[in-house]
């Protein structure tokens, strides 16, 4: 178990934590922050620093490249506002 920032744990430090090379983990899972995306919420969305922590969550994925992975559907995702960084 790691309790950290994701933002500040690098692909080395997350692989050599789990004691893993890429490719050898069975399964990844994670998701978004829901509260930056839910309907109850404010809807913050891709606009606030939370709502783009899955960034860090793909980069993770690509450092490990397990054979299947669990991306958490937060309902209100797929409609967020996008920021000024995010070119979608």
């Amino acid at each position: 178990v790691l309790e950290s920032d994701i933002a500040a744990v690098s692909d080395a430090d997350a692989l050599a934590l789990a004691r893993l090379e890429p490719g050898e983990a069975t399964l990844l899972v994670g998701g978004p922050p829901c509260v930056t995306f839910s309907v109850a919420g404010r809807r913050e969305g891709l606009t606030s620093d939370t709502g783009m922590l899955y960034r860090h969550y793909i980069r993770l994925l690509r450092a490990f490249n397990p054979v299947g992975f669990v991306f958490e559907n937060v309902k209100g995702m797929l409609t967020a506002q996008a920021g000024a960084d995010d070119p979608r």
